[in-house]
């Protein structure tokens, strides 16, 4: 009489595990993530730069030609 043995059931879980092309990308940390702050910061103050710049522009022109 053989008796067969029944392998272990995984136990179920509620957490999502990643797939295994996501697992060997995060295991593989040869590239790092660029923050968009960082980006988003620049963007900002070259906008400010621009706006300061024009408004500086503007205003020597309307100057110099009223007369000062």
């Amino acid at each position: 009489m053989t008796i067969r043995i029944k392998p272990a059931k995984p136990v179920i879980t509620t957490d999502v595990r990643p797939s295994r092309r996501v697992r060997r990308l995060m295991m593989n940390q040869t590239d790092f993530p660029v923050s968009s702050e960082a980006v988003m910061n620049l963007f900002v103050l070259g906008l400010m730069t621009i706006t300061v710049s024009i408004t500086g522009i503007t205003l020597g022109m309307v100057l110099r030609l009223s007369g000062f």
